[in-house]
């Protein structure tokens, strides 16, 4: 099975690559400074395989990182490498958004009726039941109990809309 990164792999990835750039090397004069086969590093830099610590520290040797940036690149590699709260659910949630999802510092829905989330009951059946008028109550805001805080466009009419 593929490695796919998450959030935190595709930022290491891409601090990898600003960073060599920076230094003036090619891919391939960075691969063999290291001691590495040129298709390991294409697969480290597009996310194809993991990136372990001794190798990261070889690469930031290399591109003259120092500190503090050293340590935060350190740490976030090591993120990269943690299972998500996910993954013990594979078999339910297909496809590589959850991990999207769990990494985002907010999320923006654009819907024709009102998100789940943000839905009381009466809201629901209301929806359910089709065309007719109906008044609903709106929903406290306060957000995930632990999640990004999410941003939903929504008119005051959308609440009024008749389901059609």
């Amino acid at each position: 099975m593929d490695y796919s990164p998450t959030v935190r792999g595709r930022r290491l990835i891409r601090e990898i690559v600003r960073l060599r750039n920076d230094s003036g090397l090619s891919q391939e004069t960075a691969a063999k400074q290291l001691g590495w086969s040129p298709s390991k590093m294409y697969r480290v830099e597009n996310g194809r395989s993991r990136v372990s610590t001794d190798d990261l520290e070889d690469m930031l040797d290399l591109y003259g990182v120092r500190s503090p940036d050293r340590e935060a690149l350190i740490q976030l590699g090591r993120d990269a490498r943690r299972r998500g709260w996910w993954t013990g659910y594979a078999g339910i949630f297909t496809g590589s958004y959850i991990a999207m999802e769990a990494e985002a510092s907010s999320i923006r829905v654009n819907a024709h009726v009102m998100p789940g989330l943000f839905q009381t009951p009466g809201y629901a059946h209301a929806v359910i039941r089709g065309p007719g008028p109906r008044s609903v109550q709106r929903r406290p805001s306060g957000g995930w109990p632990r999640g990004p805080p999410a941003k939903v466009p929504c008119s005051a009419g959308r609440s009024r809309r008749r389901s059609t």
